[in-house]
């Protein structure tokens, strides 16, 4: 009973009945208005539909008008997305700006990677800089990093790479979901 009651008070429904009703009711009078049998209106408004649905499904059309129209059709479609796309990421790209930070006593840098797939950038390579002369400093050691070393000048500096690294690419996600990072590059 409640499934009917929602049914009922759709718009959907209420404009197709309403306009049924008012349809059929409004042909009863220009018909009684006219002195016509009733539903001749009615009838005439089917018949000429009929008519022209006929008259549309019978154009010739060429393959090629309805590739282009189709054509056309995405071609809008993408224009449409692509234009909300890029207005909402313009407000939210400031991020990109946020390369660089002092975390956890050292400097690091990195850079973003656009995934075309889930088009969204994703934090990509990140680099530990010496603390001395700025370079970018790489690991070294055997199977896993002890230490990274700067090829400019050779200092060397000793952390677990791995675990630190993963931890250092967690707090600048965070910084950039909390919004943290705005002061930091209104700083730099």
């Amino acid at each position: 009973m409640t499934n009917i009651k929602l049914y009922l008070k759709n718009p959907w429904t209420v404009t197709i009945i309403g306009g049924s009703i008012a349809g059929t009711l409004s042909s009863l009078i220009v018909d009684l208005v006219k002195g016509v049998n009733f539903f001749s209106t009615l009838y005439n408004l089917i018949v000429s539909t009929y008519n022209w649905l006929i008259i549309f499904l019978n154009f010739d059309l060429k393959i090629w008008w309805i590739l282009i129209g189709i054509i056309i059709l995405i071609g809008i479609l993408f224009l449409l997305t692509n234009k909300k796309s890029l207005n909402d990421n313009e407000s939210s790209m400031n991020f990109l700006k946020y390369n660089n930070d002092f975390i956890n006593n050292y400097s690091w840098k990195w850079s973003y990677d656009y995934n075309s797939i889930s088009k969204k950038y994703q934090l990509g390579k990140t680099f530990l800089l010496c603390s001395k002369c700025n370079t970018k400093m790489y690991e070294s050691g055997l199977a896993y990093a002890n230490y990274f070393e700067c090829p400019r000048c050779q200092t060397k500096t000793h952390f677990n790479a791995q675990n630190d690294i993963n931890n250092i690419r967690r707090i600048i996600s965070d910084n950039i979901e909390r919004n943290i990072h705005l002061d930091k590059i209104n700083t730099n």
